[in-house]
């Protein structure tokens, strides 16, 4: 019976949540329309100067090149989730999706499209989820404009509803956070429950906080985490959080969110 009345909190929760998510979408096909309508009354553009192909990037790839602001560059835009706010114009969000997160999976993800719908015209981003040892990126793969076009697209692509990640396996984050690593972004939000996972993909902490510190020697990303809903099982044996650890060691900040703060307890 116990089980039962939790269960019916929790729909009723995921239901009040997807409620929330149609008016997200509304707000943002607004801004898109708005935007068409901003560009259509803009002088038509000066005639492009041609590039030899070596300027650009192939649409596969990934840049390298820092994405610092410019001395004479506005300050970044704010940017928030679950709580935990910076400034960045470059930001991934690296999102746990391991079978440990199938119930809770909606939750975060709710929060994610909070945080993509606020984001503005400035930033680029991208979406990492993580599972065993693979990663699933949002295509393109690439860090894409903060677009009232590209949002609303990005916040249909992770809706659970569209099957295009569903959580299942163990957890492994290690490729995942190198190539997050590799746009050399600003920032990093970086959420799990589990974050050393366990079993035939447990990484040992000491080992992984080694390799994310070696990935992130050259860009020096600040790196902010979520513990999300269960407590850091490590901590059962004195060790600190590793996703705590993590925050220290790469100038970012630390939260951890429990049930209570998302309505389900």
């Amino acid at each position: 019976e116990a089980l039962r009345e939790i269960a019916r909190r929790l729909y009723k929760r995921i239901a009040a949540l997807g409620a929330q998510l149609e008016e997200t979408k509304k707000e943002v096909r607004k801004l898109a329309a708005e935007n068409r309508r901003l560009k259509a009354n803009q002088q038509p553009p000066p005639e492009r100067v041609k590039m030899p192909p070596s300027a650009f990037v192939p649409q596969g790839e990934v840049s390298l090149a820092p994405r610092r602001p410019k001395a004479n560059q506005q300050p970044p835009p704010r940017v928030k989730f679950f709580g935990l706010g910076d400034n960045a114009h470059s930001i991934v969000y690296l999102i746990d999706a391991t079978g440990s997160l199938i119930d809770t999976f909606p939750f975060a993800i709710m929060g994610l499209k909070r945080s993509i719908s606020e984001l503005k015209d400035a930033q680029s981003f991208t979406v990492i989820f993580f599972q065993g040892e693979d990663h699933i990126e949002v295509p393109p793969p690439r860090l894409k404009k903060a677009t009232s076009e590209n949002k609303l697209k990005i916040i249909e692509w992770v809706d659970p509803a569209g099957g295009n990640v569903i959580p299942t396996g163990l957890s492994n984050p290690v490729k995942a956070i190198t190539r997050a690593l590799q746009y050399q972004p600003e920032l990093i939000f970086l959420l799990s429950d589990n974050i050393t996972g366990q079993g035939r993909y447990e990484v040992d902490q000491k080992q992984l906080l080694a390799r994310i510190e070696h990935a992130n020697s050259r860009s020096r990303t600040v790196i902010n985490t979520i513990q999300f809903l269960y407590p850091d099982r490590l901590t059962q044996w004195g060790l600190k959080p590793t996703l705590e650890e993590i925050a220290e060691q790469h100038k970012g900040q630390y939260t951890y969110i429990d049930g209570r703060e998302l309505g389900i307890e």
